[in-house]
């Protein structure tokens, strides 16, 4: 059953009206347009949706815990964004898979996913959505912080170019959910020279022969840092790279454990974004 406090940060997916609760699902005031829970799960999105994620998402679960995993892409990333919440923050996790590994202390966390299944699993938010990025049923202006845990390399389309325009709209609908003086928190793995201008070159062949197994495209630093400030214009940013051991050894494939490189192989940089909103218009 959602919560009051739920109720005021949702939105119907239709025409971003508000939202009142009707027999354990809810209903857009403005519209009418009915928006179902199932399993405690708000759906935002069509629900013959799927991702790869519905059926591997226990194996990436358990592979984000592993120890050379955990150091290079978790450790200090997650004690620092335990240390920026806030007891009154709204939080709206992206991508969030099915559990969170920071410590969320009183903040209210909403929880996305275009992964029904991941979704449906997390047990740690406050609130379930099973959303896509693009289109988001949350109000204006309702979000202190929003978090994207490597979560940006996965929103694709067929060519590079959708890779794009997809992710330039979901970088757009932060910025309409964002309060003033809240914080976008992006962390990516970017890939280094020449790697990157390799996968940009190569990256619609190799989708046109993969299809939707390939649904991984890797923003280099500069792109992702003008698309912010396009999409974002008057916010300030910073960027953090996160360097651990070069012996340091990890599955690069979360499905493949047996196949482990050193941290110095590794083509990509892991660095945090993150964006600050003005205070005022």
């Amino acid at each position: 059953m959602l919560t009051d406090r739920a109720l005021s940060v949702l939105a119907c997916s239709r025409c971003r009206g508000p939202l009142s609760a009707s027999n354990g699902d809810a209903r857009c005031i403005s519209c009418g347009m009915l928006v179902p829970v199932r399993n405690g799960v708000v759906i935002g999105r069509a629900t013959e949706a799927r991702s790869y994620f519905d059926s591997v998402f226990e194996v990436m679960r358990q592979s984000n815990r592993e120890p050379g995993t955990w150091e290079i892409f978790y450790h200090e990333q997650v004690d620092l964004v335990t240390s920026m919440l806030r007891d009154t923050d709204v939080v709206v996790d992206v991508g969030c898979g099915p559990d969170i590994l920071y410590r969320k202390g009183k903040a209210f966390v909403i929880g996305l996913d275009a992964s029904f299944e991941s979704i449906r699993a997390n047990q740690m938010v406050d609130v379930r959505l099973f959303s896509s990025a693009a289109s988001l049923p949350l109000r204006d202006a309702c979000a202190d912080v929003v978090l994207c845990f490597y979560s940006i390399h996965h929103m694709t389309g067929k060519t590079v170019v959708e890779n794009r325009s997809i992710v330039q709209q979901v970088f757009m609908e932060f910025r309409r959910i964002l309060k003033p003086g809240a914080r976008l928190l992006v962390f990516e793995v970017s890939p280094k020279r020449p790697f990157g201008l390799v996968e940009t070159l190569s990256w619609n062949t190799a989708r046109s022969a993969l299809g939707p197994g390939l649904d991984m495209y890797f923003w280099q630093k500069r792109d992702l840092t003008k698309l912010g400030e396009e999409t974002l214009p008057r916010a300030q940013l910073s960027v953090r790279d996160f360097t651990g051991s070069p012996l340091t050894t990890f599955p690069p494939i979360f499905s493949k454990q047996w196949f482990r490189l050193p941290r110095v192989l590794y083509p990509f940089q892991v660095c945090l974004y993150e964006w600050r909103v003005p205070t005022s218009a």
